[in-house]
């Protein structure tokens, strides 16, 4: 999985709304991966994240729910998405409602802003 899509500039609307901390990339990462399983490794290189704080947050998630031991390979963990947690459905919720929010005041932006160019060239004109 290509390192950039968790660049800032590819931000998720949870992390545009309530922040880049360590917690939230983790959660945004296994929401925007929900049918896979990942080593704390593979999190750690995705995310670019210390080792320690996977190592910190991972349990909180786990301890809510949120996510889930799916399997062990090796010494390995692999952890997943629960969607069935109420956390998770409220988040994704969330999600949802922001997503469609954004989407139309973006488009009332864009069918807005036509006729305030015409309106700035007839002024301009005056």
């Amino acid at each position: 999985m290509p390192e950039d899509l968790y660049s800032k500039e590819h931000e998720s609307i949870l992390l545009q709304l309530f922040g880049r901390t360590a917690t939230l990339r983790l959660i945004d990462f296994f929401l925007d991966n929900p049918q896979n399983d990942y080593t704390r490794i593979e999190i750690m290189e995705a995310l670019g994240m210390a080792k320690p704080t996977i190592r910190e947050k991972l349990p909180d998630l786990e301890r809510f729910g949120m996510i889930k031991m799916t399997r062990k390979i090796g010494k390995a963990r692999l952890y997943q998405l629960d969607p069935e947690n109420s956390i998770v459905r409220c988040l994704r919720e969330i999600e949802l409602d922001a997503s469609t929010l954004i989407a139309g005041m973006e488009s009332e932006d864009a069918r807005i802003s036509p006729i305030l160019e015409k309106e700035e060239l007839s002024i301009m004109r005056s």
